[in-house]
């Protein structure tokens, strides 16, 4: 490779791409703006009664005691519930129905007083709780009932271990004493499984994404198409496409890889000034992003530069090279859970994405942004 043409057209790229700054800083800025419109009508959305955002959820507890308190605290501190519903308590049931009945919360649970017996010995007076929901039928109401069958599931279960174990100690006639030890035991058998849970399984093919929240991923997607969308301005800044440029650059003794590379590494130039104007904006609206996400996006760049290049080497006109890359980028975001959860794909497209590329930029630029 001739390492002085190569020089030059490097340099020639980055001239060229100077002449293109207004248009780069307008794509920027229009970019910028609509994904804040969408991010702005996003929140809008999931806080609609029709959608499945954040729920609030009102309760109300008559017992007081310590177990149910575990229990509220362990439920709240869960990052899945956190994502999806927020708690509000009021002092009594009536209060909790007024709420209920203006429509700022989407569903009452009354706990009552004598509801933890249920699961200590079954005392006759037990009484269970009441979930009330509004008349109106939407999303939230589906989305919670779920969540409360889940719920009704996990205590069934242990409300079973209590009642035979209260059952086995009273048709064998065990001392009291032996009889309260048993239940302690169990009682710590049950705090031992919640508090260490995440080490009853194991996170092999766990998929990593689910570790972040909807609004990352969004936010990391975002600015991965933010730069491999960049060709439609990126696209006039490549010369060698040219007839009489590529006939000089070939008679020079500069091949078409030395071509291709020196235009990839102009064009990722650019590109990275994009992602460095857009991060930061990210970085005033959106904390707390780390600092290391300016300089560790370099791998990603370099990738969009690639295909943005590939395209146009394939293509030569700028607008099917942009369109192409448009196609191409939204359809492998998509495939892998960029645009929406894989959870929501085929299970043949869920296996598949282990093979997408995109999966591993989204995965990479979560990590970079947040950890």
């Amino acid at each position: 490779m001739n390492k002085g043409q190569f020089r030059r057209t490097f340099k020639t790229g980055l001239l060229t791409g100077l002449h293109y700054i207004p248009s780069i800083l307008l794509y920027t800025l229009i970019f910028l703006i609509t994904a804040g419109i969408l991010v702005s009508l996003g929140r809008r959305l999931l806080s609609h009664d029709s959608s499945l955002g954040t729920i609030k959820i009102g309760y109300s507890i008559e017992d007081n005691s310590s177990q149910t308190e575990f229990a509220l605290n362990i439920v709240t501190g869960m990052d899945s519930f956190r994502e999806s519903a927020e708690l509000i308590e009021y002092e009594s049931r009536e209060a909790g129905i007024d709420a209920l009945n203006r429509g700022d919360i989407a569903c009452l649970v009354y706990v009552p007083l004598g509801f933890i017996d249920e699961l200590f010995g079954g005392a006759e007076e037990a009484r269970g709780m009441d979930v009330i929901f509004r008349d109106e039928k939407t999303m939230e109401g589906h989305l919670i009932n779920d969540l409360l069958q889940s719920g009704a599931n996990i205590l069934g279960t242990a409300q079973g271990a209590y009642f035979a174990l209260h059952f086995t100690n009273a048709s064998l006639q065990i001392p009291e004493e032996t009889a309260e030890s048993l239940e302690n035991s169990l009682d710590m058998r049950n705090l031992t499984y919640v508090l260490t849970r995440t080490e009853h399984f194991t996170y092999e093919n766990f998929e990593v994404l689910s570790e972040f929240s909807i609004r990352q991923k969004l936010i990391a997607s975002g600015l991965i198409l933010m730069m491999f969308l960049s060709v439609f301005v990126m696209a006039y800044i490549y010369k060698c496409q040219h007839p009489v440029m590529r006939l000089r650059m070939l008679s020079s003794g500069l091949g078409t890889a030395g071509c291709f590379t020196a235009e990839m590494l102009s064009a990722a130039v650019f590109i990275y000034g994009i992602y460095i104007i857009s991060l930061t904006a990210v970085f005033i609206a959106a904390p707390p992003v780390s600092v290391k996400a300016f300089f560790l996006a370099i791998p990603v760049v370099l990738a969009a530069a690639f295909v943005i290049t590939l395209f146009i080497y394939i293509f030569k006109s700028p607008v099917t090279a942009g369109l192409s890359t448009l196609i191409f980028t939204l359809i492998m975001m998509y495939l892998a859970g960029g645009l929406i959860p894989t959870e929501f794909l085929p299970s043949f497209l869920q296996k598949a994405s282990v093979l997408n590329p995109f999966t591993y930029l989204i995965r990479f630029m979560l990590t970079i942004l947040w950890r």
